[in-house]
């Protein structure tokens, strides 16, 4: 991937709805064959397009919820891709996992 193949969009922080969370991303994965493959074509998935954030698995904290099985503070895991906040739809857990609490990563 290359630099011209990112635009930074900065927006307010979204609020998450009634079944949504909002997380505060703390870590990116980065898989350049599989995101460009996403951006170049039609995959397993809707072809990515430039006005949508690029997909990607992330983790992070949970820093509003409206959702019962989440709870603020709690570190999750899931296709959250690359922005700094992400609004969750949940719908019974969808793709979000829960971490546990003594990762080693866990800076805070």
């Amino acid at each position: 991937m290359l630099a011209e193949d990112f635009r930074l969009v900065s927006e307010p922080v979204p609020e998450p709805g009634a079944g949504e969370i909002l997380v505060r991303t703390e870590m990116l994965s980065c898989d350049p064959p599989t995101q460009r493959g996403w951006m170049a074509s039609k995959t397993y998935l809707r072809q990515w397009t430039w006005v949508r954030v690029m997909r990607a698995i992330a983790a992070g904290e949970v820093v509003v919820s409206r959702h019962p099985r989440f709870a603020v503070g709690q570190r999750v895991q899931g296709m959250l891709g690359w922005q700094e906040y992400a609004a969750v739809r949940v719908e019974d857990g969808g793709f979000l996992r829960v971490l546990p609490d003594d990762l080693p990563w866990r800076t805070r």
